[in-house]
């Protein structure tokens, strides 16, 4: 695993997270490695990753042909 320094962040959050690493039975680092990875960024999929899900959804809809059209759908929506 990977180490990283922040520098720089703000005293109140510094105790915010002592609160809760005390409030949780855990230490200021466990508490705060617990907050950088519920704060995880997301990140785009790449665009093999879209291409692949793209394929997927396609052939899922070649195995059954029985799908109606979406303008059919559409249509017997607005007739009820």
């Amino acid at each position: 695993m990977g180490q990283m320094l922040i520098r720089n962040i703000e005293d109140r959050l510094i105790d915010s997270y002592r609160r809760a690493a005390k409030a949780n039975g855990r230490s200021l680092e466990a508490e705060a490695r617990a907050g950088l990875a519920a704060a995880e960024p997301r990140v785009g999929r790449s665009v093999e990753e879209l291409t692949a899900i793209s394929r997927r959804f396609r052939n899922l809809a070649k195995a059954d042909e029985t799908l109606p059209e979406s303008w059919e759908m559409v249509r017997e929506d607005r007739d009820r």
